[in-house]
C-alpha cells in the first residue's frame, strides 16, 4: 500500500533517500537505547523548491495506526538504535513517525525520553529538555533522562547545568556518577590527570567481565578525557576499547579515527574507515589521509553530499561542512562561519578543533 506525504522544506524529518552522516552530541547516547530496514523512497523536486513530496513505499507504523503504544515505542526504540549505528537521518524520521502515532493519553516516560533523543539529535535542545523534565518525573525513565540532561548541558558547555544533572543522578558511587563527575573535573586546568586516574580505578573496580552501558560510558569518558589532555596514546586505547565494546557505534569510530589521524597512523585510518563512508565525519577523516585521484574523488562526493543536504533542509552537520571546506581548501570565510555557528550549540573537543583550524585559516 502506498502513501503520499507532504512536508514543508523547513521540517527536518523528511523520510527521503539516504543522506547519512550527521554525527555528534552522542557520547552518552548508547545509554538511552541499548536497554531498549528502511526502503529507499522516490522523491520529486518541486519547481518552487518549497514543498517536498515524498512517496513512501513501506512504513512500519504510521500516525493513525492501530498498533499498541508499546509496539510503537518498540519501533521507535529500534529506529533510534539504527540511527546510532548509521547516523542515517531517515531513522529519526522512522522514530518520529512511530511516536506521532501514540495518543496523548498513552504518552509515558519512555515516549518523552525517545522524543527527546530525536530532538537532541536534531539540535532541538530546548524542546529535548522539556521532554526530559517529563521523562524525569517517571521512576522508570528518571535515571536515563538525567543522564541525557547531563549530556546535553555538557556538550553545549553549560557546565553548571551539567553538574546539577550529574548531582541528581545518584548518591551512589556507581560508574554513571563517577563518569560524569570525572568529565566535569577534567575541564578544569590541572585536574584532568587526577580525574582520569580516579575514573580508571572506578572502572577497574567494577571490572569489564560484565559489559553494560555504565562501563561503555566510563570507557568513552576516559577516552575523551585523555584526548582532551593530549594523551593521544591513551585516547587511542580507550576509543578502540569503546568501539570493541560496541562495534556498531559510529561515534566511537569517528573519534578513534580523528585520534589516528593526529597520530599519523594512515594505514589504521584506512582500515577503520573501510565500509563506513556513509557517515560524513568518518568519510572526512579518511579523506585526510588520502591523496591523488582517490582523495579527490572522495572530496567531490562529500561536496555533493553537503550541497544536497543544504537543499533538503537537513544541514545539521555544520562542523563537518567546515571541516570539508578546510580540507578542500575552499571558501575559508564560509568555513569559519560554519564552525562558529556550530560552536554555539555544540562544544565537544572535535568542534573546538575545527574552530581553531578555521580561525587559523581565515582570510
Amino acid at each position: 500500500m502506498l502513501r503520499w506525504t507532504v512536508y514543508r522544506r523547513t521540517v527536518e524529518l523528511q523520510h527521503t533517500r539516504p543522506r547519512l552522516g550527521r554525527l555528534g552530541c552522542c557520547l552518552l547516547w548508547g545509554v538511552l537505547v541499548s536497554s531498549l530496514s528502511a526502503a529507499q523512497p522516490p522523491i520529486s523536486r518541486p519547481a518552487d523548491r518549497e514543498v517536498v513530496v515524498i512517496r513512501v513505499e513501506q512504513a512500519e507504523v504510521v500516525p493513525g495506526s492501530t498498533a499498541s503504544a508499546s509496539a510503537l515505542l518498540a519501533a521507535s526504540r529500534r529506529a533510534l538504535a539504527s540511527y546510532r549505528e548509521s547516523a542515517d537521518l531517515r531513522y529519526l524520521g522512522d522514530a518520529q513517525r512511530s511516536l506521532l502515532a501514540i495518543s496523548a493519553e498513552e504518552r509515558d516516560g519512555f515516549f518523552f525520553l525517545y522524543r527527546a533523543a530525536v530532538r537532541q539529535s536534531l539540535h532541538q535542545f530546548s524542546s529535548a529538555e522539556e521532554d526530559l523534565r517529563k521523562a524525569a518525573a517517571s521512576p522508570e525513565t528518571r535515571r536515563q533522562a538525567r543522564l541525557m540532561q547531563f549530556n546535553i548541558a555538557f556538550v553545549q558547555g553549560h557546565y553548571g547545568s551539567a553538574r546539577a544533572a550529574c548531582d541528581r543522578l545518584s548518591t551512589d558511587t556507581d560508574l554513571y556518577s563517577a563518569s560524569c563527575h570525572a568529565h566535569l573535573r577534567a575541564i578544569n586546568d590541572g585536574e584532568g590527570a587526577a580525574a582520569f586516574k580516579d575514573l580508571k580505578q572506578a572502572l577497574a573496580g567494577a571490572g569489564l567481565t560484565k559489559l553494560d552501558d555504565s562501563r561503555q560510558w566510563a570507557v568513552a569518558t576516559l577516552a575523551d578525557i585523555a584526548e582532551r589532555h593530549q594523551d593521544l596514546a591513551a585516547a587511542e586505547t580507550y576509543w578502540q576499547l569503546a568501539l570493541n565494546l560496541e562495534p556498531g557505534n559510529v561515534y566511537s569510530a569517528s573519534r578513534l579515527c580523528e585520534v589516528l589521524v593526529l597520530r599519523s597512523k594512515d594505514e589504521a585510518v584506512l582500515a577503520l574507515t573501510e565500509g563506513r563512508l556513509s557517515v560524513d565525519n568518518i568519510a572526512l577523516c579518511r579523506a585526510k589521509v588520502l591523496s591523488g585521484p582517490e582523495g579527490a574523488d572522495l572530496l567531490a562526493t562529500l561536496g555533493d553530499r553537503f550541497e544536497e543536504a543544504r537543499w533538503r533542509g537537513e544541514f545539521l552537520n555544520k562542523r563537518g561542512y567546515a571541516d570539508y571546506l578546510l580540507l578542500a581548501d575552499k571558501n575559508h570565510a564560509t568555513a569559519l562561519k560554519m564552525a562558529r555557528e556550530n560552536w554555539q550549540s555544540q562544544r565537544e573537543l572535535p568542534d573546538a578543533r575545527v574552530l581553531r583550524r578555521a580561525e587559523a585559516a581565515r582570510p
